[in-house]
């Protein structure tokens, strides 16, 4: 399944590879530790993105609608060029909510009291890999069938709550490694090959 989401007929591959390399080439520029810096830039690329989206939803919409089948009453030709470009201006849909939702967070940081409560969220954030990871494992363990297979079975609102408590406590956990480790595991192991030197671990190496 996760094979099937990244290469599959709606496959976010590249755009997951795209994200890499524009995350990479935000570190260089160190845009997040003077992204103050551009305030009015940042306002200009939120209703820029906001337009385009709008633009990619009314354009994914009118290209599936000449991909049905049916003339707009079957299920999308998956083998036709229209389709395809449909997709296309999917993958960009999901580019500009994308910088929206990154733009939106940085203005909200921005004002005091959206620091203050941002800032409760440090350690999970430096840790979103493993903590991915680990969501990974509880929730498949929680639903799929190697583990207790409650997929289906638990209303909703159990499902979120049992969301709430897991992203809380690895809230609480992060706080804890962090105080004692310069990374998360992941991160350490991820930043090691990356640059194929061992980096420092522990606080006090």
């Amino acid at each position: 399944m996760k094979l099937d989401f990244q290469l599959g007929v709606f496959g976010r591959g590249s755009l997951t590879f795209a994200f890499f390399l524009l995350g990479l080439y935000a570190g260089k520029l160190k845009f997040f530790e003077k992204f103050r810096d551009y305030r009015k830039k940042l306002f200009e690329g939120l209703y820029i993105s906001i337009g385009l989206l709008l633009v990619a939803f009314v354009l994914m919409g009118f290209l599936f609608y000449l991909g049905n089948k049916e003339g707009g009453q079957g299920a999308p030709d998956f083998e036709s060029w229209t389709t395809m470009f449909a997709l296309s201006a999917y993958d960009l849909s999901n580019l500009f909510m994308t910088f929206i939702i990154v733009i939106g967070f940085l203005l909200f940081y921005m004002k005091p009291k959206g620091e203050r409560f941002l800032s409760k969220f440090k350690a999970y954030g430096r840790m979103a890999l493993t903590n991915y990871f680990v969501q990974t494992i509880i929730g498949t363990a929680i639903l799929y069938g190697w583990g207790m297979g409650y997929i289906g079975e638990l209303r909703n609102i159990y499902t979120f709550l049992i969301g709430l408590g897991i992203i809380l406590l690895q809230m609480l956990f992060s706080l804890w490694w962090l105080s004692r480790f310069k990374y998360g595991p992941l991160e350490w192991l991820w930043r090691s090959l990356t640059y194929f030197k061992l980096f420092p671990f522990k606080k006090n190496e």
